[in-house]
Formats: C-alpha cells, structure tokens, sequence
C-alpha cells in the first residue's frame, strides 16, 4: 500500500478529520488508486501514532464516503469509484531537463520503435515464445531443486566468480561437448541474463563505429541492430537450404569485421551450413581476419543428417553464443559466451566494472539439473516428441493442401518454413491459422530486404500428432 500520505503526520497525532482528509487526498490526487489495500486499523494506528477507535472512525466515514470498500473477511481496500489514475512522474515546475543533449552517439542511434519489431521467435506467440511448450518442462524437478537450494542458500553466498556461479560454469562446460561439440574450459565461460545481453556486451566491448558486418538475410534482428547502433555497417547476405551462402562473400570489395551466423540451426529457416560452406567460410574468416560470432539460439534439435562441428573448434576468432531458452524458458533464460582465451581479461574487467551479480539460486538449480543427467534426459525426450510431431503436422499440410504448400528441405529446430500458393492474401493465411488454431507466423520481420512472399513458420512442437489432422482440415475449410 502506498504510504506517502502519511507524510502529513510530521509530528503530533493523527485525528478522525486530519487522517480522513489525508486519505481523501490521496485518493484524488491518484496517490492511492483503485484497489490498493490498506493497512489494518491496528497497524495504522501505529503508524500515524493515533488510538485504534480514531483510526476505525475515520475508514467508517471514508467507507461511508465512497472512498474505501470493506471486503468480506479480507481487508480494506481504495474503491473504484473515487479513485484516479495512479500519478506519473512528472516534473511540472519550469522548463524540462535537456536529457536528449546527453546522448551518446550510440544512444542517438537507437531507433524509436525498435520494441514494436518482432526479432526472434522468442518475441511470437504462435511459436509459443520460441520455447517449449509449457506442459513439457521439468517443471517439478525445477521446484524441488529450488526448494533444495533455498536450504543451502546460506552457503552460497556472493562471491568473486564475475563469470557466473564456477561449479555451474564447470557443468555446462561438459554440457557443451556433449550437446554441442564444443571443447572449453569453464573459465572461457560467461553467464549473462540471455542471449540479448550477451550480445550487447561484445557489441560494447568489441564493435567500433565504421566496422563492416555481415549477417544473415533472414535473420536476428537483434544481433542487426546491436552492429548499427554500435555505429557499424550492416551487410545482408542470402540464406539458402545449406545456410549462409558464403559465395557472395568473395565478392566483397571491402574489409569485413564481423560475421554473425547460426551454422547449426538457422533461425528461422532450420538450416544447417553444409560442410563445403563451412570449410570455405572458414577459410575465407581466417584469410581476412574476420571475427565470428557463432549463434547456437537454435541449435537442440535436429531431425537429419549430421550435427555439424562448432565453427568454435576451428581457431581463436570464433565466439560462441548458446542459450538455454529453448529448453527451460521461463524456468530459465540464461546465456553464454564462450571466449577465446585472449579476450577473458577484457571480458572480466568490463564485468566486475558493470555486472558482477547472478541469481544465486538459479544457478544453483541448473548446476544440479545438468549434473545430474536430468537436463540431457529431457533434451533427448524433447526431441522424441518434437520429432513425431514434425513429421504429423507436415504429413497433414501435405495431403490436405498439395501443390498450395511447399516446406523448405531442412530440419532443424521447434518450427518449419512453409511456403503457400502466392495467389492467396497473407491475411486470409493468418485468418484461416487462426480459427483453426494452426500455430503460424509470417516471417517478414527477419528479413532486412527481399522478404518472401506467403512465407510462415509453423510451430509443430506444440502440435501433438492426434490434434494435426482435424487442425489441418479446419484451416483447409477456413481457407475457401
């Protein structure tokens, strides 16, 4: 409950008249609002340094009033009737303060309307926030491992470990060469809140105005933006069935710095870098001395051919990024870097300088979930799911719409590209997806230029295959 009124009781008691007008106060100025709960009578009575029998007459009268509602059993609450809108913060004495002409240049880059942008699958709904569905998350081992660590919280307290919790480093460092291929030594690994921090810090420490950065077209807005507001330029470059396609980088005329990519698991298309493309961006990197930044956001699931190796495993100008949103969110978000060994004592001072905290607990919790096998257990049941569901959904679209609907080869990840017949409006597409409640979702927002036409991803993994059949036939019937 808001208590700032109470500052009218600077010294002396309160009476039945001076708390009523205070609380009427405020009420109208908005201080208190519509629902706020108020203190019991013998608390505030307390508080204001007034006898119990004061304080009851004066919610008496402000009940009688329409200011307050006595709930049943409950407490007293700010009625609805008499409340305004809860106040802003606004300074309403003379001129505003210039805050614009303290801007850095990379604030002045900043675009206003970056947050309307959808960025990633993490942002869709229909791709169910680019997660997990949530009836098959270790939910309750989660919570008996949160429990657990409530009863060890003493000792763990805060500590020097600027990267993050060090037993949880020395886990997901085995995690990593098991799931990923990557070979790494926990103090190459920094723990960040998610993908989107990890990023804004290399772009803070590492990307200077005038650099040149390629990425992927389609692709991650966010690692788009973070290289233009950091004063680089931004390169587009085509992604085809075998990933980025690393011919059109022999074409460039100038110096490249940067190339962010996702050669495991391309979001959104699902591709995977074919090993030629692989070995010749690899080479091309290493001739031009342009760093990587290898992006493994979707890189749990595949469904054929062979996991291909890290690009990380090649030499030191590789920085891996992973997450583990796409098998706990929102039970956790965290994301990590792994670093080349020449840039940890730049990546340590900048955090022991701005970010030396973690979540204790959760990083407690994920220690134990990773030692334990648990967390590689439901990985592997993960993909046993999403795999039969991916096969229904697509059998389905397939029969039911024929020639109207084409799926990219690939198949990687929790969603499929599907392309519909051109002919049809993309709003009678998203109409008909969603009165049959077919999880889809256009992609035009990770394209910088030359979006495709009736291009959707559609999220299978939250498809059992016993609901793809009548799904699929009630879009078919919505879209005539």
């Amino acid at each position: 409950m808001n208590t700032a009124f109470l500052s009218v009781f600077k010294s002396g008691k309160a009476t039945t008249p001076s708390l009523v007008e205070a609380i009427v106060e405020a009420v109208d100025s908005g201080l208190l609002a519509q629902g706020d709960k108020m203190p019991s009578t013998r608390e505030l009575s307390i508080i204001v340094g007034a006898s119990r029998t004061t304080v009851v007459r004066a919610f008496d009268q402000l009940i009688a009033r329409g200011y307050l509602e006595a709930i049943s059993g409950s407490s007293t609450v700010v009625a609805a009737g008499k409340s305004k809108p809860r106040l802003r913060p606004e300074n309403t004495h003379g001129p505003q303060f210039p805050w614009s002409d303290r801007y850095s240049e990379t604030a002045k880059r900043l675009p206003n309307n970056v947050l309307d942008d959808l960025t990633t699958s993490a942002d869709i709904s229909q791709l169910q926030n680019g997660a997990v569905p949530i009836d098959l998350l270790p939910a309750k081992e989660w919570g008996k491992l949160v429990l657990s660590g409530f009863q060890m919280q003493m000792k763990l307290s805060a500590t020097k470990e600027i990267f993050g919790y060090e037993p949880l480093r020395a886990a997901i460092a085995g995690f990593l060469r098991r799931t990923q291929g990557v070979v790494c030594q926990p103090h190459q690994i920094v723990l960040y809140s998610g993908p989107q921090a990890a990023l804004a810090h290399i772009a803070d420490l590492l990307v200077a105005p005038g650099q040149l950065a390629v990425c992927e077209n389609p692709g991650y807005l966010g690692a788009r933006e973070q290289f233009r507001v950091h004063g680089a330029r931004v390169l587009p470059v085509p992604v085809d069935k075998d990933g980025l396609m690393t011919d059109a980088l022999c074409s460039i005329q100038e110096r490249v710095d940067w190339i962010h990519l996702s050669p495991s698991g391309q979001d959104p298309t699902g591709a995977i870098l074919s090993p030629s493309r692989r070995n010749q961006l690899l080479t091309w990197c290493q001739a031009n001395q342009t760093a990587i930044i290898e992006d493994a956001w979707d890189s749990e699931f595949h469904y054929g051919g062979d996991f291909p190796p890290p690009l990380f495993s090649s030499g030191n100008g590789v920085i891996f990024l992973y997450n583990f949103w796409r098998l706990l969110f929102p039970l956790s978000s965290i994301a990590i870097l792994v670093l080349p060994e020449d840039l940890i004592p730049v990546f340590r001072s900048a955090k022991n300088l701005s970010d030396r905290q973690f979540p204790t607990l959760e990083h407690y919790v994920l220690t134990d979930l990773i030692e334990s096998g648990k967390l590689e257990q439901h990985r592997r049941h993960l993909w046993k799911i999403f795999r039969k569901r991916r096969q229904a959904l697509i059998f389905e679209l397939k029969s039911g719409l024929r020639d109207d609907v084409e799926f990219l080869s690939p198949g990687a990840g929790m969603h499929a590209i599907v392309r519909f017949n051109p002919n049809w409006l993309p709003e009678t597409i998203m109409h008909a997806a969603s009165e049959s409640s077919l999880p889809l979702a256009p992609t035009d927002s990770y394209y910088c230029e030359n979006a495709v036409p009736n291009e959707f991803m559609v999220h299978f993994a939250s498809v059992p295959p016993e609901d793809a059949n009548p799904m699929v036939e009630k879009f078919q019937a919505s879209l005539k």
